[in-house]
């Protein structure tokens, strides 16, 4: 009886001492409110960095989407009015962002960021990152000059547990579970990175020899592309916003001229913050076929980088057989390797 009451003793004098050594860790950790953690990070980007620098901050990685807008948001506020920084347009931005799921996802590259950064036309970039640590979250901030990939400004800190603002923004959690499960999916069709990197422009079709009454298909097939690509790769596809739509429009109006040539396609992918422009002709080459042929062409050196062409009816086109097809082939020109379920569950679209 004296042995179990020992040890009862014993067990509470290891948790009393834990519970202890725990309070001590917290009480020496210096903590900070989102706010001034922001403001903090804000100072330290302008101080390290020379004035009239171009800058984009680009994402903020955190479980919660709401708490990495904010401070998104909130970081861009204050480069703006502190004046001494070009803070880029968040116009392509956001889009940009939403497509790859920056403020959430983990596993962007520096290299991708500043492959990104330089095709916005930034000097240098913000990212970051909240990170659970203990029983605090770790907010980092990095700067990085997009010409060397050197860290130019870097500052951490310690959300306090009394800033009930930023705990009710992490709490926002926007079904993660299933976002990381349809990342999990995405990265297990690759072997390698699946294009990450790569910010692809979509130029509107030119059509040859369609009647009136089939020229849907030219939105259609610009509607697939763009629908497969985000699912199957990791390459960005800007102009499908809202704002882009009218744009593409707009272009289609002398795109059915067969006007279009490659040096406008560039130009093009330069205005729009693109390293690569995807251009195509649809031509009807009898009563039951079609002739799909789609071309990436390479913004910055103007090089055909992939191309294909392919024979279908009307119904593959419907049925998204062929876009699939041709898609399959120049993911793989731009260097793209597949596992075999990857390339099954785009060809057969599982």
């Amino acid at each position: 009886m004296n042995k179990y009451f020992s040890k009862i003793i014993i067990t509470g004098l290891v948790l009393s001492l834990l519970i202890v050594s725990c309070t001590t860790l917290d009480s020496d950790v210096e903590t900070v409110s989102l706010d001034n953690a922001i403001q903090e990070a804000a100072r330290n980007v302008e101080n390290n960095l020379e004035a009239g620098t171009k800058i984009a901050v680009l994402y903020f990685s955190s479980e919660s989407e709401a708490f990495s807008e904010y401070i998104i948001d909130e970081l861009t506020m204050l480069l703006i009015n502190g004046k001494k920084l070009v803070v880029l347009d968040r116009k392509y931005l956001d889009q940009i962002r939403n497509e790859m799921d920056l403020q959430l996802s983990g596993d962007v590259s520096d290299e991708s960021a500043q492959s990104i950064g330089k095709f916005l036309g930034a000097q240098s970039i913000v990212t970051g990152s909240a990170q659970k640590v203990g029983n605090f979250y770790r907010l980092r901030f990095n700067t990085i000059k997009i010409e060397t990939a050197v860290r130019e400004a870097a500052s951490s800190f310690y959300l306090s547990k009394n800033d009930r603002q930023a705990y009710d923004l992490l709490a926002e959690r926007n079904n993660k579970n299933s976002q990381n499960t349809t990342r999990a999916t995405k990265r297990s069709y690759f072997v390698n990175n699946g294009g990450s990197g790569i910010i692809l422009a979509l130029s509107g079709l030119n059509s040859n020899n369609l009647p009136q009454d089939e020229l849907w298909i030219l939105n259609y097939l610009q509607g697939s592309i763009d629908s497969i690509f985000k699912k199957y790769s990791n390459i960005v596809i800007l102009d499908r916003s809202p704002e882009g739509q009218q744009r593409i429009m707009d272009e289609m109006e002398y795109q059915f001229s067969g006007l279009v040539d490659d040096n406008e396609v560039v130009m093009v992918g330069r205005l729009r913050a693109a390293n690569y422009v995807i251009v195509g002709t649809i031509i009807k080459t009898n009563n039951f076929e079609y002739s799909i042929q789609l071309r990436i062409i390479n913004v910055e050196t103007g090089i055909q980088n992939a191309a294909y062409t392919l024979i279908c009816s009307l119904e593959q086109i419907r049925d998204t057989t062929a876009i699939r097809k041709i898609s399959y082939e120049l993911f793989t020109q731009m260097g793209i390797i597949f596992t075999e379920n990857g390339k099954k569950a785009l060809l057969e679209d599982l």
